[in-house]
């Protein structure tokens, strides 16, 4: 049988057509019945970070932006979640002169704390949601905190409410930063230091909300 290339040429544009026709399907995949998934609205969500001096008498505080996230519902329960820091959005809110608060931010993103012309994204995975018994809405969740290209598990208590087109998580989050190899001042790092001594732990609290996809 003689096959001319006109009509080879017509084959192959349909098998093309055809791919292009289903392809996204197979690169976004459908969720199932069970699950839904809702998407972080960033302007309605709030991270405000808290570092404390050594002992808690003093410290500063500020906030930080989160750019995309999202949660993973599966039969009413949160399953997965994943989310992206920008750390190049660092801003500090009680230092009431301009100056020192510019000064104070340059240096939280210099090699100093957490390096942010290297790393300029931090990230959160969730890795398990299991419920607080007796406790409506409370739940603790671990993941993994990714911090100047340091990856560590941590816990914390959060509240997570669900709605059928919105999700609201809310909590307080505390670890210790010499994990992430942020250790300026740190007593801990550096045992002959007598003055300016910060704490180790570092607070951040999320109010963070989610509407469905």
């Amino acid at each position: 049988m003689y096959v001319t290339f006109a009509q080879i040429k017509k084959k192959t544009m349909r098998k093309l057509f055809i791919l292009f026709l289903f392809l996204p399907f197979v690169c976004y995949p459908q969720l199932k019945p069970s699950e839904k998934r809702f998407e972080l609205s960033p302007s309605e969500s709030k991270v405000i970070w808290e570092g404390k001096d050594f002992g808690g008498a003093g410290g500063h505080e500020g906030t930080l932006q989160l750019t995309s996230g999202y949660l993973l519902i599966v039969n009413n329960e949160v399953r997965k979640g994943d989310f992206e820091i920008d750390m190049k959005s660092i801003h500090n809110t009680d230092q009431r002169d301009e100056k020192s608060r510019r000064e104070l931010e340059e240096h939280l993103r210099s090699e100093d704390f957490f390096s942010v012309a290297q790393f300029p994204k931090a990230f959160f995975t969730i890795t398990k949601v299991t419920p607080i018994p007796f406790e409506p809405d409370q739940y603790t969740i671990a993941g993994f905190l990714g911090i100047k290209g340091i990856t560590n598990v941590i816990s914390f208590p959060a509240t997570i409410t669900l709605s059928d087109q919105i999700a609201r998580s809310k909590a307080d989050v505390v670890f210790d930063r010499t994990k992430w190899n942020v250790t300026y001042q740190s007593k801990t790092i550096f045992s002959n230091l007598k003055e300016g001594i910060l704490s180790d732990d570092v607070k951040i609290s999320v109010d963070l909300v989610f509407k469905s996809k």
